[in-house]
């Protein structure tokens, strides 16, 4: 089976490496591979550098400024993608038997290659994006280009794939569609065949996400001043000298990792008893499962897209935003060693189980193979 893979809006093979993410994709695709013989052919907002990031038999790249002289403008950026489906429809014609967009981002890509090819379309979406635009309190404009794309895709797709079930309910009472076209396809993690939970950092909180006001991590310094834990965030964003100046004025030791790759990061998990997620909205966080599926004890804000994750003193921790209520749990833990050992335990056992890259892949292909076979 040959996969027309799209990525989001100006994303690149060079833009998952920075952000540490590549080695996760290429995982995936490896997966889908070895196991199943699905090929990708992968469009990127790239450029003919983007060739350097891969060398193997299952993978095709088409970055699409290997065809267009660059630019750096995203109104131009968006323009060229939508004449990019006209110029590779030839090649791609007879050589693809599904199209698959990563992010909702880029629908309209993959909407435009559907409808001149012929060829079924699977959209799957990490997270919300009309629903995130309203949080993140974009403009009105943003927020309606958003949600008119999220009808667009709805309407064109054959199968639109969500990652958490609190985002399958949002869209199912938003919009107008064919119901049986959305799915619930949550993150995976990598095999996990065993873990440690002994000789673990358990004074030092590890967090990991983007360095944003949506991730919350005041939170966590709020909470653990004039205390004895320290604060370890692997991440970047636009609030890195903030939280550092903040760290320092609350007297709280701060360590933020910029940038590792992910394999790395799976590593790092084991070396740390608790895990804090403080966010105010997620999808379905991938970090959150990752660092479960590692032992690790996750604390994790009370808000429905955690809360489908984690059972509350089973498998992690759910605390809410009053003051002292991260603390009081950490203390909680501290002092019960039974406890502690029982919530790492479920946690690995539970989110290897449901969350598996072996699941999220057979899962995959079977959406593939039944498309694929209603559109012949």
């Amino acid at each position: 089976m040959k996969v027309f893979y799209i990525s989001g809006f100006r994303y690149s093979l060079k833009v998952w490496d920075v952000s540490g993410s590549l080695e996760r994709e290429l995982m995936y695709f490896e997966k889908l591979y070895k196991d199943f013989k699905v090929e990708h052919s992968i469009f990127t907002y790239g450029d003919i550098d983007e060739l350097n990031y891969v060398n193997n038999e299952y993978i095709t790249l088409y970055p699409m400024f290997s065809m267009f002289k660059k630019t750096e403008s995203k109104i131009m950026t968006f323009i060229l993608s939508i004449i990019y489906p006209f110029k590779v429809r030839k090649d791609l014609k007879n050589n693809i038997d599904i199209i698959k967009v990563n992010q909702l981002t880029g629908a309209w890509v993959g909407i435009i290659l559907s409808i001149i090819l012929k060829k079924p379309l699977y959209i799957r979406t990490g997270y919300d994006q009309y629903l995130f635009s309203i949080k993140d309190g974009k403009n009105f404009l943003k927020r309606m280009f958003f949600y008119i794309l999220t009808y667009l895709a709805l309407i064109f797709c054959d199968i639109y794939s969500v990652t958490s079930k609190s985002d399958f309910k949002f869209i199912a009472n938003k919009y107008r569609f064919n119901k049986s076209k959305l799915i619930y396809r949550p993150n995976w993690i990598p095999a996990n065949k065993s873990f440690n939970s002994k000789n673990r950092n358990t004074k030092t909180i590890l967090s990991v996400g983007r360095l944003e006001e949506q991730k919350n991590f005041k939170f966590i310094i709020d909470e653990i001043k004039n205390t004895d834990f320290s604060l370890e965030i692997i991440g970047d964003g636009s609030l890195k000298e903030e939280l550092k100046w903040y760290a320092k004025e609350n007297n709280v030791n701060l360590k933020i990792i910029s940038k590792i790759n992910y394999f790395e990061l799976l590593e790092k998990y084991n070396d740390y008893q608790y895990f804090v997620l403080p966010s105010f909205y997620e999808g379905n966080p991938k970090v959150l499962i990752e660092a479960m599926g590692k032992g690790c004890i996750a604390l994790a804000s009370n808000i429905s897209n955690h809360t489908e994750i984690i059972k509350n003193n089973e498998n992690g921790i759910i605390f809410d935003f009053s003051k002292g209520s991260l603390t009081n749990y950490l203390k909680k833990l501290d002092k019960n060693i039974d406890l502690r050992k029982n919530i790492a335990l479920n946690a690995y056992e539970e989110t290897n189980l449901k969350f598996s890259i072996d699941k999220a892949a057979m899962s995959e292909y079977q959406d593939y193979k039944l498309v694929c076979k209603v559109n012949n």
